[in-house]
Formats: structure tokens, C-alpha cells, sequence
């Protein structure tokens, strides 16, 4: 798994498949584990695939393979 952030956002993505729930329970244990002041939201959090969205932390990444900040 790679974690890409920007701001207290997290986007959690790899090349191989792999558990949400598992990805989840991670990101949750190290916040603990640093004694983070902020925690995972469940009311904020998506999963997506590959064949999913593709708008994650404000940006879009189009049919070129290329990153805009899209249309709207």
C-alpha cells in the first residue's frame, strides 16, 4: 500500500488489491500509536477502484493519464 496526503487527508492506494477494512485499521493503529490529535472519519470515508471515481484530494486524474483540478 502507498499513502499519498495532503493537508489531514489520506489516499491509500497500490498496484495489488488489498482490504480497505485492513488499510483502514492500519492508518487507525499508527494515529494511536503517535498519539495523533485527529482520527479516521467514518462519515468521510470512501473506497473506490480502479474502474471507480478517479476526484481524490481535490485533483482528477483524466482519460490522458493526466492531473487537472477538473471541470467544475
Amino acid at each position: 500500500m502507498v499513502y499519498t496526503r495532503y493537508a489531514d487527508d489520506l489516499l491509500i492506494s497500490g498496484r495489488q488489491g488489498f482490504s480497505a477494512d485492513e488499510a483502514q485499521n492500519v492508518v487507525g493503529e499508527v494515529l494511536a500509536y503517535f498519539h495523533a490529535p485527529f482520527a479516521v472519519k467514518p462519515e468521510k470515508t470512501r473506497y473506490g477502484s480502479r474502474s471507480g471515481s478517479n476526484w481524490n484530494l481535490g485533483v482528477v486524474l483524466n482519460k490522458d493519464k493526466e492531473i487537472t483540478i477538473g471541470w467544475r
